[in-house]
């Protein structure tokens, strides 16, 4: 991997790529007691252009992608089981929109959910859904995510309207309008909360 590490480093600049033990460590395991297994390379992806050229990337050489936002979960998905790549989405953490009359917010998936409820103070409006540890809100997605507060306000599902995914080949897909109901096509919200990074790499919602 030290060539590809090379070769990354031209493209996201040597601070965006880490190839060091100590990064690849913290990379490799969540707060579960399950075995250590850390990626050969880290990277920290700022913009979706970066995210669709590497995903396209890993795609066309076969190597594994594991999406990463804080390493608060219990499930294991942010384990590199097989090596490979793993994208810590921490600098991808912006508030996009605010619509407070709509009871309504666009950010990106590496914003945690302290620096959300951070961000709310004063609104009059606030996020339910709280797991106990500051996750991201990607990570929130990929898991389905519930907690207290969940039997009055649901999981992370009833909280989503709409998202943004980079696929496996580098495109982006969008589950949704913004509307708060529809029934024309694919439910993809649904297919992608819960799918615990499998099947893309959320980026916005």
């Amino acid at each position: 991997y030290q060539d590809i590490y090379n070769y990354l480093s031209q493209y996201f600049g040597y601070e965006g790529v880490s190839y060091l033990n100590d990064d690849r460590k913290i990379h490799g395991q969540d707060i579960s007691t399950n075995q250590l297994a850390i990626p050969d390379i880290v990277v920290y992806p700022k913009k979706v252009e970066q995210l669709q050229w590497l995903t396209s990337f890993a795609s066309h050489h076969r190597i594994p992608l594991i999406p990463y936002g804080n390493g608060s979960s219990i499930q294991s998905n942010v384990v590199a089981s097989q090596g490979g790549i793993t994208i810590d989405m921490s600098k991808m953490n912006a508030v996009l929109e605010f619509h407070p009359d709509d009871h309504e917010i666009r950010v990106q998936a590496g914003i945690t959910k302290n620096a959300l409820t951070d961000y709310l103070k004063g609104s009059n409006l606030f996020f339910p859904l709280d797991t106990g540890c500051d996750a991201s809100l990607g990570g929130l997605i990929c898991t389905n995510a519930s907690g207290s507060g969940s039997f009055h306000y649901g999981g992370m599902k009833s909280h989503v309207i709409s998202m943004k995914v980079v696929s496996p080949d580098g495109n982006i897909v969008s589950t949704g309008k913004g509307a708060r109901k529809q029934s024309l096509g694919y439910d993809l919200n649904s297919l992608f909360i819960g799918s615990e990074g499998t099947l893309g790499i959320v980026i916005e919602v």
